[in-house]
């Protein structure tokens, strides 16, 4: 007995059956009425659809036999699928592969087979509609026509089970979505290139006070009074890529317009997908009214409490100041240690409250800048002269890498720029280990910038947290960090600071360790 071959894309095939999720169903009638018609139109004992598992064949329909499977490697359907002609076996007992089968000497002695594999569309062949004869057959061209086109119907009726439970799963997976978007907080539209509504869900009528009768067809402009068709396409050839593989997203900030011509402010999403017909846009629109006023009462309240910390902490300090000097008599060791420790904490109180009012004033835009020449060769020296002290205090050692051009300039007020890079120096020396070396270097842009970086050797900043470091509030976790201390708003507030000067900062992490903040502004020559 010779058992089938195994075919080269056995996993790709088995796959695909598996992917018709037929196996082991119940008998259906429309399979069974193709095999009834078979077995009267060729008047064979036992017609078969048979579907070869990876250890089994396994009978879809059956007429003239009464088991269900049967194994594999002595399947004559196993032979069938190797090739997509008719597998014909006129004699079983004078074919040297099957003349010692079991289903060949045992029940249901088979003779004669004859086999039309079925096709998936995809060209994979999954099993057969076969005809078994208990005694030598042989069908004629036009017989064999027959049976082709009976295999074919049952192809076809496969592939109307898989259709008819993808339409299923389709039409869960939109049931889903609908109820989704009927549901969800966000107002969500579809756009076209050319900024027309193609589809806005329930909560878009809320939100903008509008039915979607009115958008459907309408200009994005009719929400979002900004963004005429000529703007949006600005808008998203500016940030969508060229060739779109994926989804993308970006989010603006904007104005929107209800349908009686309020604007409000809101935050909207746009994603960029692909499709045959072109571009396509879903926009997620979220209402930012309630947000920004609870921003402004925040805003407000930590404004109002710096106000009033500031003038009783100024005094304080004073009166520590005064009481450590002896002003009020002699003071003993010990009272002189906790007169340093108040002493500190009550100046890192001032220097937090200093940066909450600088951060309101940036936010308002009520920080006033007085914009001179400044030679960068002396702001740097005054820089490293200025922090020397504090640098001190953590035994760390300021450098200076590089030399500025004695006639190159910047254009910025002294006090603010003073303030970044005292910042910067400070928060390098308080992460670097003691006996380390801060370096303050300087050195060109290809754009005619100078850069400002200061090195140090601390433990570097993660990959994921190097643009977070500059939003307010943001701190590296771990314990050393919180050992340190910090209000989280001094690289916010110098951000907006070298921003204003029209410069920008980052920070790189170099291989060799440690952090390269640095900061980059146009040049004047003087």
């Amino acid at each position: 007995m010779q058992a089938p071959n195994i075919p080269d894309n056995e996993i790709e095939r088995l796959e695909a059956l598996r992917q018709l999720d037929v196996l082991d169903t119940l008998p259906e009638p429309r399979f069974d009425r193709i095999t009834a018609i078979a077995k009267h139109l060729f008047e064979m004992p036992i017609v078969l659809i048979s579907l070869i598992d990876s250890d089994r064949q396994w009978f879809k329909s059956r007429q003239g036999l009464g088991t269900c499977e049967t194994p594999r490697n002595i399947s004559f359907c196993g032979h069938a699928i190797l090739s997509d002609a008719i597998f014909n076996v006129p004699d079983a007992l004078q074919d040297e592969r099957f003349a010692d089968n079991p289903l060949v000497t045992g029940p249901p002695g088979i003779r004669a087979y004859i086999g039309a594999p079925l096709r998936l569309v995809s060209g994979l062949r999954i099993g057969t509609l076969c005809l078994i004869d208990s005694k030598p057959r042989q069908l004629d061209a036009e017989a064999l026509t027959d049976l082709r086109n009976l295999a074919d119907w049952v192809q076809d009726e496969l592939q109307r089970m898989q259709l008819s439970d993808a339409v299923d799963i389709i039409r869960a997976q939109e049931a889903q979505l609908h109820a989704i978007l009927s549901n969800v907080a966000d107002a969500i539209l579809t756009v076209d290139e050319q900024a027309r509504i193609l589809s806005a869900n329930a909560q878009t009528e809320t939100l903008f006070a509008v039915s979607r009768a009115e958008l459907l067809g309408a200009q994005l402009q009719t929400l979002l009074p900004k963004y005429p068709a000529t703007q949006f396409q600005k808008l998203v050839a500016g940030d969508a890529p060229t060739q779109v593989d994926a989804p993308q997203q970006f989010r603006r900030n904007a104005l929107g317009r209800r349908g009686n011509g309020q604007e409000f402010p809101i935050e909207m999403a746009v994603t960029v997908m692909q499709s045959r017909q072109g571009r396509a846009y879903i926009i997620s629109i979220r209402d930012q009214s309630a947000a920004q006023r609870l921003e402004r009462m925040k805003s407000e309240f930590v404004s109002t409490v710096s106000h009033e910390l500031r003038t009783p902490l100024t005094a304080i300090q004073g009166s520590l100041g005064l009481i450590a000097g002896g002003a009020a008599g002699p003071v003993s060791d010990q009272m002189e240690k906790m007169l340093k420790i108040a002493t500190g904490n009550c100046e890192r109180l001032v220097f937090l409250v200093n940066d909450i009012l600088d951060l309101e004033k940036i936010e308002l835009g009520r920080m006033t800048f007085n914009r001179v020449k400044l030679p960068l060769a002396m702001v740097i020296a005054e820089a490293v002269e200025l922090n020397k002290s504090y640098a001190a205090g953590f035994d760390i050692t300021l450098a200076m890498q590089g030399s500025a051009a004695p006639e190159v300039c910047l254009h910025a007020d002294k006090q603010r720029l003073m303030q970044v890079l005292t910042n910067l120096i400070a928060n390098a020396a308080k992460f670097s280990p003691p006996g380390a070396v801060v370096s303050i270097e300087t050195s060109s842009v290809e754009d005619g910038s100078v850069r400002i970086g200061i090195r140090d050797n601390g433990p570097g900043i993660p990959a994921d947290m190097r643009e977070q470091v500059f939003e307010r509030f943001v701190q590296i976790e771990g314990v050393e960090a919180r050992r340190r201390g910090g209000s989280g708003l001094g690289l916010s507030i110098s951000k907006a600071i070298v921003e204003a000067f029209g410069g920008r900062i980052g920070v790189e992490c170099p291989p060799e360790g440690g952090s390269l903040f640095y900061i980059e502004m146009p040049v004047e020559s003087v």
